[in-house]
């Protein structure tokens, strides 16, 4: 479902657009994120699942299929669209944006891991490295007369 609007068949966006791909690599990521999701679901049923038993009731499956695929088709009709224009958090929203990448992957671990060594970490990482994107934040704030207001040091619209 999702490949036929990443593809940009004829019959789902302006003619013009036919088979054309998009400039964002943002899109491109969407598709394999999407494409591995499924491969793995469609693994699952195959070797975990058994059809009609307690795993998997047969009635769950037109569920599933409803489910996925009109939210895969929601999802990828507006990803894939050739007007789509991908929010670009970062550099225009948050100064330091490596500190904000860095903080977000070690919150990740730290979600993944569940250990309390990895949370210190990240908290004492956090508060460092705050430190550092204000310095640079105020240090731009003072440079450049016309520097954007609403632009945050770490994290967007809040820190």
């Amino acid at each position: 479902m999702y490949l036929m609007f990443y593809l940009r068949l004829p019959f789902i966006y302006n003619s013009k657009y036919d088979f054309t791909s998009s400039k964002h690599w943002v899109v491109h990521l969407a598709c394999m994120c999407h494409s591995f999701h499924y491969i793995k679901r469609i693994l699952e049923t195959l070797f975990v699942h058994r059809i009609s038993h307690g795993t998997m009731p047969l009635r769950n499956i037109f569920k599933n299929c409803g489910y996925y695929w009109c939210f895969a088709a929601w999802m990828a009709y507006y990803i894939n669209h050739p007007l789509y224009t991908p929010a670009y958090y970062g550099e225009q929203q948050v100064k330091a944006g490596l500190y904000t990448f860095l903080l977000g992957t070690w919150l990740g671990f730290t979600v993944m891991t569940q250990c309390v060594p990895v949370a210190f970490f990240t908290v004492v990482g956090f508060i460092q490295m705050t430190i550092w994107a204000k310095g640079k934040h105020r240090g731009y704030v003072k440079e450049f007369k016309d520097y954007p207001t609403l632009r945050s040091s770490i994290l967007p619209f809040v820190l």
